[in-house]
Formats: C-alpha cells, sequence, structure tokens
C-alpha cells in the first residue's frame, strides 16, 4: 500500500500493520447530541493546534520557548438534504437571535465528539472537543456548471481537544 512501511517478520516475510485507520472510518457526534447519522456528515478534519512561541536572547545563543497554545477550528462539510438548513439555524439560534441578541456562552457551548476507526468498525481513538460551538456557515455556490450536490460548510470553534486511544469516550 502506498505510504506504509512494509516491515518484515522474524522469518524475513513482508506484512502490512494489522491495524490500521483509513480516512473513511470516523463518526461524529455533532454538538447538542446530534449525530451525523441524520446530518449526513461529508467530511471533517481532527484537532490540530500549533505553539506561540518566546524568544529571549542572551549573549551568542537565542533561547525560544513555548509561550502559549493556540487550537485551530475545524471544518465540516455536510450534504445539503432536507432539513440541514433548519437544524444549523436551529443550532445558530442558541448563539443568537434578533430579539435577545448574543446568549451567553454557557447556554451554546458544548462537547463534540470524533471516534476514529479501524476498517473493522472499532474505535482507534477519539477526539473530545471542549466548548465547541459553531463559529460560521455557508453553503456551496448554486450554479448550472455542476452537477454535484450542494453543502453546507460549517467552521467548529473549540477550546481546546483532548484524546482518548482506549476507544470510545464514555458517555455518548
Amino acid at each position: 500500500m502506498p505510504g506504509f512501511k512494509i516491515a518484515e517478520n522474524q522469518v524475513g516475510q513482508k506484512q502490512l500493520p494489522k491495524k490500521v485507520v483509513y480516512t473513511y472510518t470516523w463518526d461524529f457526534k455533532f454538538l447538542l447530541g446530534e449525530r451525523t447519522d441524520t446530518l449526513y456528515l461529508k467530511d471533517t478534519g481532527l484537532p490540530s493546534y500549533s505553539f506561540d512561541t518566546e524568544s529571549i536572547k542572551t549573549g551568542h545563543t537565542t533561547y525560544q520557548f513555548a509561550k502559549g497554545i493556540k487550537w485551530n477550528d475545524i471544518k465540516l462539510s455536510f450534504y445539503d438534504t432536507g432539513g440541514i438548513g433548519e437544524k444549523l439555524a436551529e443550532l445558530s439560534r442558541k448563539i443568537w437571535t434578533p430579539e435577545t441578541g448574543l446568549k451567553v456562552a454557557s447556554d451554546y457551548m458544548d462537547e463534540s465528539h470524533i471516534n476514529v476507526m479501524y476498517s473493522d468498525g472499532t474505535v482507534a481513538y477519539t477526539w473530545k472537543l471542549i466548548n465547541s460551538w459553531i463559529k460560521s456557515v455557508s453553503f456551496s455556490k448554486l450554479t448550472y456548471e455542476s452537477s454535484g450536490v450542494n453543502n453546507a460548510n460549517v467552521t467548529l470553534a473549540y477550546s481546546w481537544a483532548e484524546v482518548n486511544h482506549d476507544g470510545a469516550l464514555q458517555g455518548q
């Protein structure tokens, strides 16, 4: 398989890793308990982060160290199916309405979970997105030039993420 280093066993035979994670083996528990089997999630990113650095120059050397961590937003792409606009509008109303304005963060922040699985369906690891919320929503451009399915694109912000390598998190 491309991208895999083929290991040899003790008798010199080539062997592939027994358990690998493919890009299509995952499920997602969206905000407020919604699972993607009702929202038809097309694809998602995984949590990523970067560190801000601080540099101090002393004598002939510059020392660098981590100053802070920034968790990057996750992009989600849903198929535009019946009810997706209504569901996203419902989630958006938990953040802001014309009548009440911007709501308190504790009213709309929640956990989201990404279960990443092996090809046999068992969970390899789970990402838990703490204080996740919808940062933006957009839809694909409508055009006569394409016959593809329209998508609803969501940017999900979160405070931080935790990963559990012992399978699915409890309480999902």
